[in-house]
């Protein structure tokens, strides 16, 4: 991708499903929502998976075509509705 930014691509990611595409004459109309998280220092797998899977969470509560990063206040604001 080059010296694209997360930001750049995932609003590339998203704009491939802003439009409806036709499949064997139908029109087919998809929404996408984006979470992601990058790895800083020595992060075990499963935590990072986690951490993408919260700014996921986000995105969809934030409606269709939404891109969040993850961000420790996720994190916060699980454990005070918790």
């Amino acid at each position: 991708v080059g010296s694209a930014t997360r930001e750049e691509m995932a609003k590339t990611i998203l704009a491939l499903f802003a439009e409806p595409f036709k499949i064997d004459g139908r029109t087919i109309e998809v929404g996408a929502s984006i979470g992601a998280a990058a790895r800083n220092g020595d992060i075990a797998p499963l935590e990072l998976l986690r951490r993408a899977d919260m700014a996921l969470y986000r995105a969809k509560a934030n409606g269709r075509g939404q891109a969040i990063e993850y961000d420790p206040e996720l994190d916060r604001e699980r454990q005070r509705v918790a």
